[in-house]
This record gives structure tokens, sequence and C-alpha cells, in this order.
């Protein structure tokens, strides 16, 4: 379960849709044509069939339109999510088209939805069918730690029926792929007085003591014993201390690593270089990098890839103290090059 919704694979057969309250159907131009195929109630096939007659406009990508049928004693909700049209019904549109059917689904506080797709009577489009869970999670993502007064939205249980072999397995990687994602959009949402350079390696030690991730943590004293002055002169200005974190990941014996290296300055004022005011509180993401690698690595980790790939995060924070660098000043960094500080705002290339 990941953000009020719990997705499981199911056919494609009429019993599917008994008990759903709402319907969601993912149609491309040309897919619209199968919509008989799906095994629908008679009602949202009457309905789906005649209303994409009828308009030629709810192809666009990442569009919903919405039917509220009459189901029983009760009511149906029937929405109809535009995936593109011709070469654009790529994988990425069911994500999007995913994304906004998510939102749709908890305004409308669903409990029971059946997610079809024509697209996915063919049992060779599972990327397809990673894309539409994956924006299904990712799509009811919200950031609600700091509000007072959070309103959650009831648990869906959604049913993504498809022909594709092995759909269970996908649809769990696809949970693990956006929980990751929304793991390291918790971190980028967080104000720099919550994630600091010591939140970013505390994270990363979690990890390590929860997935197959070996972690290492360079502190000011290895920096400086490693020469790596150009980091240390970022971090120098702010009571809290740069760190180096590394996270190596090993799933294929002796093969070669991959690596993945993020900015984590996770508040930049700018230093001595001071930004202006406005939307300085938004500097608070520029360790998004370096939570995308986070994320990553931890996706990388539980999925169990076979590759091996190295993350670092270079964390720092970026404040204009007594002890902050100066525009003029030169350091040198771990390879020995000299750098002449022209702007202290320039701390993305520094570290």
């Amino acid at each position: 379960m990941l953000n009020q919704f719990q997705c499981t694979a199911a056919e494609f057969n009429a019993a599917a849709y008994n008990d759903a309250d709402s319907i969601v159907l993912f149609l491309c131009k040309e897919c619209a044509a199968a919509i008989d195929k799906l095994e629908l109630p008679e009602a949202a096939a009457k309905a789906a069939m005649a209303y994409t007659a009828q308009h030629d406009d709810i192809y666009d990508a990442g569009s919903v339109t919405t039917l509220v049928l009459p189901h029983g004693e009760g009511l149906l909700t029937l929405l109809l999510a535009g995936c593109g049209e011709g070469k654009d019904c790529k994988p990425n549109n069911f994500r999007k088209a995913a994304g906004t059917a998510a939102r749709a689904l908890h305004k409308s506080k669903a409990q029971k939805a059946v997610l079809a797709a024509p697209i996915l009577l063919n049992a060779e489009r599972s990327k397809n069918l990673q894309a539409l869970v994956e924006g299904l999670y990712l799509g009811a993502y919200t950031f609600k730690r700091f509000k007072s007064e959070a309103k959650q939205a009831p648990l869906c249980e959604a049913a993504v029926l498809s022909a594709v072999p092995e759909a269970a397995e996908i649809i769990n990687a696809a949970e693990i792929s956006a929980e990751a994602v929304c793991y390291a959009r918790d971190l980028v949402n967080n104000p720099g007085n919550v994630v600091t350079p010591q939140t970013m390696a505390d994270d990363a030690l979690k990890l390590g003591q929860e997935l197959p991730l070996e972690i290492t943590i360079m502190d000011e004293t290895l920096m400086e014993a490693r020469g790596m002055h150009a980091m240390l002169a970022v971090g120098q200005g702010s009571h809290n201390p740069p760190c180096l974190v590394a996270l190596r990941y090993n799933g294929n014996g002796d093969a070669p690593y991959t690596a993945f290296v993020g900015k984590g300055i996770t508040f930049d004022s700018g230093g001595i270089s001071i930004k202006p005011d406005d939307n300085m509180g938004e500097m608070k993401d520029d360790m998004t990098g370096a939570g995308a690698v986070l994320g990553a690595m931890r996706a990388i980790a539980r999925l169990g890839l076979k590759c091996n790939v190295i993350g670092v995060l270079a964390c720092a924070e970026n404040m204009p103290d007594g002890k902050a660098q100066r525009p003029g000043d030169i350091v040198r960094a771990a390879n020995g090059k000299t750098i002449e500080v022209v702007s202290t705002d320039a701390e993305g290339r520094m570290v």
C-alpha cells in the first residue's frame, strides 16, 4: 500500500468489476475501438462507447473525463483517461494518465476501483502496465508532514486488469520504484532545518541497515586528510558540517560499477554572494540530486537488480557565516587543482 492505493493484478473477466465503485479506462484514440473486449458492465460499456464516438478530444495524455452512471441501487464513477494518439501512445503517457486518474479517484473518495486498458489485452505490454501502476502511486503523492489538519483519502483497492504474464511481480516492482520516488520527494519537500547534511548521512546509514548496501561516510576530518578543500570550503560557513556519503551496491560480482553522483546542498543561501530573498526558501531543494541518488539506491537494492552501482552524495550547507569562504579565495581540490572562488553561489561545481 502506498499513498492510499493498494494495487493487485487481475485478469480480464466480468467478475473483476463486481462491487467496484469506480472504473478507469485508459484509452488512446486507436485503442478505443476495443472497449467492447474489456468485459465491462453493460452500462459502463455503452456509456464509454457512446462518449468516445461523440467526443474526439478526450485522448490528450493526462486528461480525465468523469461520467457518473446509475449502478444497481447506487452510482458508478467511470473515468476515461487519455493516453495519446498514434505514436504518442507510449508508457510515459500511461504514467501521466494514471497520475491524473489517481487524484480523481481520491477526490471522489473511491474505495474499490478497476483499472482497464485495451492495450493491456496484449500480453507483451508489460512496460505499459508498470508505467500505469507507477503513475497511480505517484499521482496520489502528497506531503502532509507539517499540515495541522491533514486530510487522508480513504484506502482505494485498485484491481489492474491485464493479459501480461507475471503481472503481480510487475506491479510489485512498480510499487517499489514509486515508493523510492516518494522517499526522495519527502527529502526534498522537508525544510532546511529538518534535512541537513547529517540527516542525509543518517538516512544512508539506515538504508545500509535495511538493505544490502555498504555505506561509507567521510566527515570533515577525513575530507581534510584527503585534501578535499573545495567541498570543505562550501560548508565552512555553516554550523552543520559537510559530509560525503557513498553507498555501494554489488549485485553483479566483478562487473564494473556505474556511479550516480548527487549534489546535496541542503540549503543554499548563496553564501557571501547571497541570493535575493525572493524565493530563497526554495533553496531547500538544492539537495534534490542527492535525494534522487538516495532514492535510486533504495530502489536498486530492494529490486535486487543485477548490476553494480555506487551512489555518492556530496552534502553541505552554503551559509554566509563569518567563517564562510569569500569571493576571491583560492582553494585546492582533492585532485590537486586550485580553484579561484569568483562567486560563493557557484557551490554546486565546488562539491
